[in-house]
């Protein structure tokens, strides 16, 4: 499958991996699980690993419909949380870097939502503050 969600409940972490190419199917079956995120209980953070992306049919009206979903979720789940940080995580020179970026250039006026992109992820978990042993419990679903 080339899109899958773990969890990490005692983080609150949304860990979002993309791996080869997307379908189609693939992106709309994540986009409706993206409406239910209450799923994933307390979720206060988000990293989306697209180190092993080889490819995407993304278009950038899809990737602005996706933050817009992401930071309509966040004013309605928490409302309290100000802030909702995704990490995004890229090999640079990659697809993932490309696909990153652009999901960072349409992120503009969406207030509840802070991307910022990593080469690695040691520095992309200091930057979401995460304890060095918080891939421990990691539940896919």
């Amino acid at each position: 499958m080339g899109i899958e969600f773990a969890y990490q409940s005692t983080q609150g972490l949304l860990v979002l991996r993309v791996t080869d190419v997307p379908t189609a199917d693939e992106v709309a079956a994540s986009r409706a699980k993206g409406d239910n995120l209450r799923d994933f209980g307390n979720m206060t953070a988000m990293l989306l690993d697209l180190r092993e992306q080889a490819g995407s049919i993304l278009t950038a009206q899809t990737a602005r419909a996706i933050l817009v979903q992401c930071d309509r979720h966040c004013r309605q789940v928490a409302p309290e949380h100000k802030d909702f940080p995704i990490a995004i995580l890229a090999t640079p020179g990659s697809i993932g870097h490309g696909i990153g970026r652009m999901f960072m250039g349409h992120a503009y006026g969406l207030e509840r939502l802070k991307l910022a992109q990593f080469d690695d992820l040691e520095t992309a978990s200091d930057w979401l503050n995460l304890p060095p042993d918080w891939q421990i419990g990691l539940a896919a679903s």
